[in-house]
């Protein structure tokens, strides 16, 4: 009863220092009705890695994500009609597979001519916090010699299985590409001032994301548009009137899959925020984590009113007092 009363206590003191998390709002699309596309992001906190003397660990926090990374992402997808929701930002641990100190030092050492990389990364983040149908965009410390991120070509429900495989995107917080390899590793701008010079963790969210919705890379012997976020000749940020068609298209299909997950299988369980697929008292610091930082996450929204805030608090001490000791 006392440890109860405690956390009542600490929970509410907390919530007199916190403001409402930002809801974003949808616009025409530029005529067109404004797609929101759900998104996890996936921060993996304990691997540390070195090149060239540098120590390169996971630096970006929730906070980056939703205060910073996000809107920029949604002032570059803004001439799509496309907006960024996020559904959650999971700072989780790696995966203890075999030798993975091993595998950890195969993907720093990695260039573009690496075959391995990519199912080395993909084994290092956890399966049970991907969501299966919504897009997960995965911060890792590095992803190789010039390197900045991949992703898997996306679509929708096919097959009758929620998606195709392509809702994974991976960008590192780390890079060497400005300098082509030369220079150490740097940590990667989460946003750049216009116009376009090196990039930045957010135009790299924003251009994977892309590949997600089935954008390819420019080709550099036809192109006459340059400046363009999908790459080619002159990177930058624009998305040209096919790719916005092609794109949206795309979306739609995605909130289908989005949609249909969710019919056939049960919502998001309220209290959940450590997403270990139960509610107790493990909950407790990921959900006060959220509380100060201001991070929606749909399993901490308790009253349901898209807001993780002071009002979630009540809600939340009356479900972990349901949990049998």
């Amino acid at each position: 009863m006392h440890g109860k009363f405690f956390l009542f206590t600490l929970l509410v003191s907390l919530s007199l220092t916190l403001c409402h998390a930002p809801k974003l709002l949808a616009d025409d699309g530029n005529g067109e009705p404004c797609l929101e596309l759900p998104i996890r992001f996936h921060l993996l906190s304990d691997i540390t890695m070195e090149k060239a003397g540098v120590q390169m660990g996971m630096w970006v926090t929730a906070e980056d994500v939703t205060d910073h990374i996000v809107p920029e992402m949604n002032r570059i997808w803004e001439p799509a009609g496309i907006r960024w929701v996020v559904e959650s930002v999971v700072s989780e641990e790696s995966v203890d597979i075999p030798n993975k100190r091993t595998v950890i030092e195969n993907i720093q050492e990695s260039d573009r001519t690496t075959t391995t990389f990519v199912s080395e990364i993909e084994s290092l983040f956890p399966l049970e916090t991907r969501h299966p149908a919504i897009l997960n965009v995965n911060l890792f410390p590095f992803l190789g010699e010039t390197r900045q991120g991949f992703a898997f070509l996306g679509g929708g429900w096919e097959s009758g299985i929620p998606n195709d495989g392509g809702n994974r995107a991976y960008v590192g917080v780390w890079t060497d590409k400005p300098s082509r390899g030369v220079d150490p590793p740097q940590q990667f701008p989460l946003t750049e001032a216009l116009p376009f010079d090196i990039g930045s963790i957010a135009r790299t969210c924003s251009h994977e994301v892309g590949h997600n919705l089935r954008l390819g890379h420019p080709d550099t012997s036809t192109q006459v548009v340059f400046n363009r976020l999908m790459g080619g000749i002159q990177h930058g940020y624009v998305l040209i009137e096919d790719e916005i068609d092609s794109s949206r298209a795309v979306a739609m299909n995605r909130l289908d899959a989005i949609a249909r997950w969710d019919a056939l299988f049960p919502s998001a369980l309220l209290g959940d925020v450590n997403l270990d697929v139960s509610v107790n008292f493990l909950d407790v610091s990921p959900f006060v984590e959220r509380l100060m930082t201001g991070t929606y996450q749909t399993e901490a929204d308790i009253d349901g009113d898209e807001f993780v805030n002071f009002a979630d608090i009540g809600p939340f001490i009356d479900l972990l007092s349901s949990v049998e000791p």
